[in-house]
C-alpha cells in the first residue's frame, strides 16, 4: 500500500508539471482525475487489507454492496474494487475495519486465556497410599486475572461477537474454581479424620457407623485423587464426568462424620468435665489409647 501511495503521489506531481504545457488537452484532465480518484481510494485499500478483518466482516461488506466476491482470490484486484464500487461505501468499510481492530483485541485476549489453561497442570504430590493437591497459587492467580479480563470483555460493545467463547470460559473457570475449593476442603477434612479413624481400633469400636462411612469416603477419595493426577491438566481434571458430584458427596459425608465426632467428644466432656481443658486432638488421643495408661500419662498435667 505504501508503494502504491508513493507511486500515485509521484505520478500526480508529474501530471501537474505536464499541465503547464498540455493543460488544455482533454486527456490531461482525465489522467489528473483518475490519479486523484485513485489517491482517494488508498484509505479504502488500507481498510480492506486490515488483518483483523474476518469472514463475518466480509459478509457484511458483500451484503452492503449487494455483490458476492472472494477477497482472498488472486483475481481480487484494484480493478475489482473499482467495478464493485467499494469506494461508494468507504465510510461503512472504514468503520467496519476500525471495529474489526477492536474485536481483534478481544479475540487475542481469549486466545491468551486459552493458552494459559492449555499448559496449567495440577500440582499433585504423593501422600501415603494416594496423592494430594499441593500448591494452588498458580491456579487461583490465573483464575483471578482471567475473571477480570472476561468481565472487561462483557462490558465491551463487541461482546455479542464473542459471547459464545466468553460464556464458555466463564462457565469453565467457574467450574475450576468450585472444583479446586471443594478438593482442598475435602482433602483437609480427609487428612484430619484419616489420622483418627485409620489404624485406631478403639475409635472404630466407639464410632462404628462413622468408621464405616469414613472407610467408604477413604476409598473414594484415593481413587478420585488418582483420577485427578492422571488427568493432570487443570481444566481436564475439573471437567471429569461426575467428579464435582463425587467431591460434594464426600464433603457432605465428612461433615456428617465430623459432626458425630464432635458430639461424641462433647458427651465424654460432659461425663468428665476436666476434658474441657483438653483440645479435641488430645482428647481423641486419650480416648483412642484409654487401655494403655502409660500413653495417657503425658496428658495428666493438662
Amino acid at each position: 500500500v505504501e508503494a502504491m501511495e508513493a507511486s500515485a503521489i509521484a505520478i500526480g506531481k508529474t501530471i501537474v508539471k505536464l499541465g503547464r504545457e498540455i493543460k488544455s488537452w482533454p486527456v490531461w484532465a482525465w489522467m489528473k482525475d483518475t490519479v486523484e480518484a485513485f489517491k482517494r481510494t488508498m484509505p479504502l485499500i488500507t481498510d480492506l487489507r486490515n488483518e483483523a478483518m474476518r469472514d463475518r466482516h466480509w459478509s457484511q461488506i458483500m451484503e452492503t454492496v449487494g455483490s458476492k466476491f472472494d477477497p482472498f482470490a488472486d483475481d481480487f484486484t484494484l480493478d475489482s474494487i473499482v467495478k464493485l464500487q467499494l469506494d461508494q461505501h468507504a465510510d461503512f468499510i472504514s468503520e467496519l475495519s476500525t471495529n474489526a481492530t477492536k474485536e481483534l483485541a478481544i479475540e487475542q485476549s481469549i486466545q491468551a486465556i486459552s493458552e494459559v489453561w492449555a499448559e496449567l497442570h495440577l500440582d499433585m504430590a504423593e501422600y501415603k497410599q494416594t496423592c494430594k493437591l499441593r500448591s494452588t497459587e498458580d491456579v487461583f492467580a490465573s483464575l483471578e486475572d482471567n475473571a477480570v479480563t472476561l468481565s472487561t470483555m462483557k462490558a465491551s460493545r463487541f461482546f455479542v461477537v464473542f459471547e459464545k467463547d466468553i460464556t464458555h470460559w466463564e462457565q469453565l473457570l467457574s467450574l475450576v474454581s468450585e472444583m479446586i475449593e471443594i478438593i482442598l476442603q475435602v482433602q483437609r477434612n480427609w487428612m484430619y479424620l484419616e489420622n483418627i479413624f485409620i489404624g485406631s481400633e478403639d475409635i472404630q469400636k466407639q464410632l462404628p457407623q462413622e468408621s464405616l462411612l469414613f472407610e467408604e469416603v477413604h476409598q473414594t477419595f484415593m481413587a478420585s485423587m488418582k483420577k485427578l493426577r492422571d488427568a493432570s491438566l487443570v481444566t481436564a481434571a475439573c471437567s471429569l464426568p461426575g467428579i464435582l458430584e463425587t467431591f460434594n458427596d464426600m464433603d457432605a459425608k465428612l461433615e456428617k462424620i465430623q459432626k458425630s465426632l464432635e458430639n461424641y467428644l462433647e458427651s465424654k466432656r460432659q461425663q468428665f468435665p476436666r476434658f474441657y481443658f483438653l483440645s479435641s486432638d488430645d482428647l481423641l488421643e486419650i480416648l483412642g489409647q484409654a487401655k494403655d495408661p502409660m500413653n495417657v500419662q503425658s496428658h495428666l498435667k493438662k
